[in-house]
């Protein structure tokens, strides 16, 4: 689980069958192992002096000074990549787009759509 008391009781949990445990009254045990790894899980981040930080929470401001992103699309992956100063203003933008040896393909995808509302009709 990777919190320490959850750990134990999902070793304990492991050793109530050989292979997987299949009554459902165990059902509840697993669930308040999940809540135990949760709760603990909770702690951890809350002790965590990073959780003060300025860039924990996004604001309608300045939260990161570069951000990258990829999106899927017909024609290919969008790949972003920004810089910005604090003030919110682009230093450096890089954006890698799809190439348009896919252009064929996106066509013949139309076409054929509308071949097959055609023959629908």
């Amino acid at each position: 689980m990777g919190t320490p008391r959850a750990d134990e009781e999902l070793a304990r949990f492991k050793q109530l069958a050989i292979g997987p445990v299949q009554s459902s009254f165990h059902y509840h045990y697993a669930r308040l192992i999940d809540i135990l790894y949760g709760i603990e899980k909770i702690e951890q981040i809350l002790n965590d002096p990073l959780i003060l930080d300025k860039h924990v929470r996004a604001s309608a401001a300045v939260n990161r000074l570069e951000g990258a992103g990829q999106a899927e699309a017909p024609r290919g992956t969008l790949m972003h990549h920004y810089k910005v100063d604090e003030n919110g203003l682009i230093t450096w933008a890089n954006l890698v787009i799809a190439p348009d040896r896919t252009n064929n393909a996106m066509n013949q995808g139309v076409l054929s759509g509308r071949q097959a509302l055609r023959q629908r009709r």
